[in-house]
């Protein structure tokens, strides 16, 4: 059921996390939040964690969402993986906007396999609207690649991403989810539902409550990250 991946490599604008060892034996694809970039979104990390979150086999990659018209910012351009018209859990999504990220996003994988890394060790995932983005690239179009993370996300109620899941007959990547209980912005039961719904779907799903915690980074949050990392793509 994946869409073909395109043959020109990507044209966002990425930040490459060198790994300690000669060769990569696999990549994360980390995707920011709505108006953030790629360099800010890995600085951020670094400044919660209080260092950087590598790991000595793989490679580590930012890419940047282009700038476009945020239709729940009042039309205003912002660095956004897809448009929404509203944050709210009820709202429809805007597939055009998703579709083509997708295909975008789909040139970056193939150019982490181009490079010699395997589909099977490419984890993908993401903060807020990152982490919803990395849903539907891995449950629309990558079911092969090793899991998918999300912080603080979560998928409309309707959302395309079940639609595929359901069609879906194969194995699907694991996902690890972290959700705030005090967040203002994605509120906490639209990240439960989300993850009670893809479970229905047959996802095998980690999911952590993070009591009083907004809509942010959290220490805690990226060192269980870190290690699920490490038991989903181990260095040997």
């Amino acid at each position: 059921m994946a869409a073909p991946i395109g043959r020109s490599a990507s044209k966002l604008a990425v930040k490459v996390v060198a790994q300690t060892k000669k060769e990569s034996i696999g990549a994360i694809i980390f995707l920011h939040g709505s108006g953030d970039s790629g360099e800010h979104f890995h600085s951020w990390i670094v400044d919660t964690l209080g260092e950087e979150l590598s790991f000595p086999h793989l490679r580590a990659l930012y890419p940047t969402a282009p700038s476009r018209p945020y239709s729940a910012a009042g039309g205003m351009c912002s660095n956004v993986w897809f448009n929404r018209y509203t944050i709210e859990f009820e709202s429809p999504e805007d597939t055009s906007s998703i579709q083509h990220m997708n295909v975008e996003i789909s040139k970056l994988i193939q150019d982490q396999i181009n490079s010699g890394i395997p589909k099977e060790r490419i984890i993908i995932g993401g903060f807020s609207m990152g982490g919803s983005m990395a849903l539907h690239v891995a449950y629309s179009q990558h079911t092969s690649i090793a899991g998918v993370f999300t912080l603080s996300s979560f998928l409309n109620q309707e959302s395309l991403v079940y639609k595929a899941l359901q069609a879906h007959s194969g194995p699907i990547p694991p996902l690890f989810a972290c959700h705030g209980n005090a967040d203002e912005l994605v509120l906490y039961d639209w990240g439960k539902s989300t993850v009670e719904t893809l479970q229905e779907h047959n996802v095998q799903t980690e999911f952590h409550t993070i009591p009083g915690l907004s809509h942010e980074l959290h220490k805690g949050v990226l060192q269980q990250l870190k290690a699920w990392i490490l038991k989903v793509l181990p260095e040997a």
